[in-house]
């Protein structure tokens, strides 16, 4: 079968739009990985009497917060686990975090959450970050 010049230049713009939309797609795809802050959530300044004096304790099973920087209202926030570290899952943007204090914790009573941090957050990357809890000592 003799292919003519018309069917010929049609089934190339049709492979060529074919190959394109799949290049688009595997471009697109790789735009689209998650992005948000990751860390750790800590208490610091220990009475000298303490094991942990002059070092970070990881806190576990505590929630650090994101907030709107614009309004304050929280959008979203994660538990600590056994070693305090958490990770939250962010769209691209500007966000302030911090440690929600629990209620009531007897054993944080009298600790002050001190990291109250602005983060910016890009997209297809975890920003760094870490909360801490202050003992006062």
């Amino acid at each position: 079968m003799k292919m003519t010049l018309p069917l010929f230049v049609a089934l190339l713009t049709l492979t060529t739009s074919l190959l394109h939309a799949g290049a688009t797609k595997k471009r697109n795809a790789k735009s689209h990985k998650p992005s948000g802050i990751y860390g750790k959530l800590v208490q610091i300044g220990f009475p000298p009497e303490n094991e942990w004096m002059g070092r970070e304790m990881p806190l576990a099973n505590m929630w650090m917060g994101v907030f709107s920087v614009k309004d304050g209202h929280e959008i979203k926030r994660a538990s600590t686990d056994k070693n305090g570290r958490f990770k939250i899952t962010l769209p691209p943007g500007t966000y302030k975090v911090e440690p929600i204090p629990p209620d009531p914790d007897p054993y944080l009573m009298g600790s002050i959450p001190r990291s109250k941090k602005i983060v910016k957050v890009w997209q297809g990357f975890y920003t760094e970050t870490k909360g801490i809890y202050d003992a006062g000592w």
